[in-house]
């Protein structure tokens, strides 16, 4: 087994070999200090918005181990690894992977009232260029649950089977964004109808799709699993296509483009607000912003446009752009070269960094 931590500018980077869970394991050696950090903060700020201690939550976290198990067996060896390389109890990894699903099931209604308030939000574009396509994103989020972005991680995982797979996340977490050597792309953005239940931790579903290797083998995970939240994922593959997925509790809808797609925060499947077109919301300013900044290079997207696009802040304050106060990360994929360009942290002065596959369509 082959590993290694690249400690450079903003970005931790682990590279791991082997079955899912000895690559589990090596990123819960690597990784347990800011596991422990990150796990201290979630309990912590779930305690100051009155919504319980995070341990509250195991015993509907442990319920539905099970179906982690039938519908995401090689996350759930993943985070068993991890738990036994950190050190920890299975139930912190397990509690860490349900935290965001938690936090928007808990928000009691100020809180609601906050996020609604909220500039920021992850926004994200797929496009097919001469260089092939091209998906970027940024990760928007409450900066003082995660450290400020300080233990976020990038983790290299190389199959026993060949697949190659990079992902962006928190420490202790399986996934949240992220691309697979077989040319699939996985993107994931907050959207909220409302609806609840108890189905597969976001944060799993994202890692178990990031194993298939083609478009449609992903799309058909998504429409088959329990979700237990409204969630946007947007899927690309070259040469499959690119899809935009909005997947609820009670409804699911697909959109499929081979020009482009943009996303932010805003539902657009009518089966997510009932099939009731006077439901509809309105686009907001970075849904509104990131469409001018696309169509205005399509197709002659290149990787320098999608790191400005990204970058974009359209006021001095820098809350209102696409990198906005709530930015932690930043990324764009480039399944062609195999290359994932990524800035890591708060603010416009990060640097892109980039990281790349050993070996392409595995």
């Amino acid at each position: 087994m082959a590993v290694r931590i690249i400690h450079a500018m903003n970005t931790n980077m682990i590279v791991a070999e082997g079955d899912a869970v000895a690559r589990g394991r090596e990123v819960g050696e690597r990784c347990a200090a800011g596991i422990r950090r990150i796990f201290k903060l979630q309990d912590w700020m779930n305690i100051l918005d009155k919504s319980g201690s995070l341990r509250d939550w195991l015993p509907r976290a442990q319920a539905i181990v099970p179906l982690i198990e039938q519908r995401a067996p090689t996350t759930l060896a993943e985070m068993r690894g991890t738990a036994e390389g950190a050190d920890l109890p299975f139930e912190d990894i397990l509690l860490l992977t349900c935290a965001y699903d938690k936090n928007l099931i808990y928000w009691r209604e100020r809180e609601l009232a906050k996020h609604a308030k909220q500039q920021g939000g992850c926004t994200s574009f797929a496009a097919f260029t001469p260089d092939g396509l091209i998906c970027a994103e940024n990760n928007d989020e409450r900066y003082w649950n995660w450290a400020e972005a300080e233990e976020d991680v990038v983790l290299h995982f190389i199959n026993t089977d060949g697949l190659e797979t990079l992902i962006y996340t928190h420490p202790g977490i399986p996934a949240y964004m992220g691309m697979n050597s077989s040319g699939l792309v996985l993107m994931w953005m907050y959207i909220d109808n409302g609806d609840r239940a108890d189905g597969l931790p976001t944060c799993v579903i994202t890692r178990e799709a990031l194993t298939k290797r083609t478009l449609a083998e992903a799309v058909d995970y998504m429409r088959s699993i329990p979700h237990s939240l409204p969630n946007a994922f947007l899927l690309a593959h070259e040469p499959d296509g690119i899809c935009s997925i909005e997947a609820a509790p009670t409804a699911f809808g697909a959109s499929c483009s081979d020009t482009f797609f943009t996303h932010a925060n805003v539902i657009y499947e009518l089966p997510l607000f009932g099939d009731d077109e006077s439901k509809r919301p309105a686009l907001g300013q970075r849904d509104r912003r990131m469409a001018e900044l696309v169509e205005s290079r399509y197709p002659n997207i290149t990787i320098d446009d999608a790191k400005a696009f990204i970058s974009d802040s359209e006021d001095p304050d820098h809350e209102k752009g696409i990198n906005n106060e709530w930015t932690m990360s930043s990324m764009v994929f480039h399944p062609r070269a195999g290359e994932l360009h990524i800035a890591i942290g708060l603010g416009l002065e990060r640097q892109f960094e980039t990281v790349r596959f050993r070996n392409l369509s595995s």
